[in-house]
């Protein structure tokens, strides 16, 4: 059997090999207490994969939804981690924005439109990760700017290997998107790192 892969399969694969590594890093590394990852951001994550691994059931394709919902026990793990060593960082804007985030999921799961499905998927990570930006920026070495790089190189590699960016526009800007959100994050926690060293002082939420 003649078996070829082209470029953009190869980058496909390689955008997934990345994420997997990507989520058992940060995985790891919450175990270890190494970092703290805001638990409004984790339970959004878990929200909306579950909530894309049902939709892909129901759809028909067993195999695909199974995939897709293995970072869920991850995601799990790091709530439970995250919780033990407390959330005295919340802030009032936190809670705002995850009652955002939770407001706009049945948006997506009502949606007819794939495109528009994607949109307001964007739409609910957005306010998702916004508690994980404020708490970089008062709390830089509780995140880790290595599983920033690693996904926004993930993000990207998937973008490269979007067959047809201007008929798939809605998946192209998705991840795109993301490829942005991630880079900022690395950006900020590094720029933090710098600041706080410099300066010396230890900043309070």
């Amino acid at each position: 059997m003649n078996f070829q892969l082209d470029y953009k399969e190869i980058l496909g694969l390689a955008s997934v090999s990345i994420v997997m590594v990507s989520h058992i890093y940060y995985l790891i590394m919450t175990c270890l207490k190494r970092i703290r990852p805001h638990v409004f951001t984790l339970l959004v994550y878990f929200m909306v994969t579950i909530s894309v691994s049902f939709g892909i059931y129901f759809e028909g394709d067993t195999g695909a939804a199974l995939r897709m919902c293995i970072p869920a026990p991850m995601y799990i793990l790091m709530l439970i981690m995250t919780l033990r060593r407390g959330v005295e960082y919340i802030r009032r804007i936190d809670v705002v924005m995850l009652s955002l985030s939770l407001l706009a999921l049945p948006l997506w799961w009502l949606t007819d439109s794939p495109r528009a499905a994607i949109l307001f998927l964007a739409l609910v990570e957005g306010f998702g990760i916004i508690p994980a930006f404020r708490k970089a920026y008062h709390l830089p070495y509780e995140d880790s700017i290595v599983s920033a790089m690693v996904s926004a190189t993930a993000m990207l590699l998937a973008f490269l290997a979007v067959r047809d960016p201007l008929n798939s526009w809605a998946t192209a800007f998705y991840l795109a998107y993301w490829t942005t959100l991630c880079t900022a994050m690395a950006i900020l926690i590094g720029w933090r790192r710098y600041v706080m060293s410099r300066n010396n002082v230890e900043l309070k939420t």
